[in-house]
C-alpha cells in the first residue's frame, strides 16, 4: 500500500482557478483549466476528486499553469476540480486548495440526434412541397 503524505502550507498563497469556455460542455469539447499564483517559479496539480491528473512547473518568473483537457466519451469528465501550488524545494508542502470549479458535460443521446434530424427533413419536405405547388401554380395561371 503506498501512502501519500503532504502538509499545507498557510504561508503559500492559495492559488486561483478558472475554467474556460465556461457553461456546459459537450462531448468532445476542449476545455482550459488555468490555475494561477501570486508566487512565480511554482509546481502546480491539477485535482479532481482528490486525486492529481496533471502537474506542471512553471517558468522561474511564471505564476501560470494552463492544463488543456479534452472531454471524453462518457461524463466522467464532469466534476469538481481544484488547484493546488508547491515550491519545487519542498515537493510535500502544498498551498491550501483553491476554490472548485465544476466541470459540466452534457450528453446527447442519439435519439436526440435522430428526432432532430427527422424534424430537419420534414421541414425540408415541406418547403420543397411549397416550392413545387407554387411552380405548378404559376405555369398554370400563364396558359
Amino acid at each position: 500500500m503506498i501512502v501519500s503524505l503532504y502538509t499545507e502550507d498557510p504561508s503559500l498563497t492559495k492559488p486561483f482557478i478558472k475554467v474556460s469556455p465556461r457553461g456546459k460542455l459537450t462531448l468532445g469539447s476542449n476545455v482550459t483549466i488555468e490555475c494561477q499564483s501570486k508566487e512565480n517559479g511554482l509546481t502546480f496539480s491539477l485535482r479532481k476528486s482528490g486525486k492529481e491528473i496533471a502537474s506542471q512547473k512553471t517558468e522561474p518568473h511564471g505564476n501560470t499553469a494552463k492544463f488543456l483537457l479534452s472531454v471524453g466519451r462518457t461524463e466522467e469528465d464532469a466534476g469538481s476540480y481544484i488547484c493546488q501550488c508547491q515550491h519545487r524545494k519542498n515537493p510535500f508542502v502544498w498551498s491550501e486548495p483553491s476554490d472548485p470549479v465544476e466541470l459540466v458535460v452534457t450528453v446527447t443521446s442519439s435519439t436526440e440526434i435522430v428526432v432532430r434530424l427527422g424534424a430537419a427533413g420534414l421541414v425540408l419536405l415541406a418547403l420543397g412541397l411549397i416550392v413545387a405547388e407554387a411552380a405548378y401554380s404559376w405555369r398554370k395561371g400563364e396558359l
